[in-house]
This record gives C-alpha cells, sequence and structure tokens, in this order.
C-alpha cells in the first residue's frame, strides 16, 4: 500500500461525527475556562468597573469576548470589535 493509500485510509476512518466548530462540547467548555480567567484578571486589576470603560476587541470574531465585557458590566456602546 503506498504512502497516499495509507493516508486516505486514515482520514476515511476518522469519526466525521465529532464537531470542533462553533458550539461544539470542546468549543463551550473553551468559552467558559477563557470567561472565568478573564473575569479573575479583571476583578484583581483596577479595570472594575467597565461600565465606564471603551473596550477594543482585536481579531474579535463574532464578538464572545465582546458578549463576555457586557456580561461583567460593560455598556455595549463603549465595545468595538476589530476582525
Amino acid at each position: 500500500m503506498s504512502d497516499i493509500d495509507e493516508i486516505k485510509l486514515v482520514y476515511k476512518s476518522r469519526d466525521m461525527s465529532i464537531s470542533l466548530g462553533f458550539l461544539s462540547h470542546i468549543d463551550i467548555i473553551d468559552s467558559y475556562y477563557r470567561e472565568r480567567i478573564i473575569f479573575e484578571y479583571l476583578s484583581g486589576s483596577s479595570f472594575l468597573p467597565l461600565k465606564d470603560l471603551k473596550v477594543v476587541d482585536m481579531g474579535s470574531g463574532f464578538g464572545a469576548r465582546l458578549r463576555s465585557m457586557v456580561r461583567f458590566g460593560a455598556h455595549p456602546a463603549n465595545l468595538y470589535g476589530v476582525d
């Protein structure tokens, strides 16, 4: 069997039911821990309360971190995302 055939066989045998995209179990758990780390950092800093601060999220994608900032007390009009 050639190397190419072996690679094709490995890819064909993979479990395609595992989703690693948006809202997968792994993504949800990852988001929880990221949000927790951000909150712990903000809690130990002089950044809280966020209500009067302007926040720029560089590489914001779908804005998940910006939504976290709203949950942490930031005013939506003070949030900016650049992807």
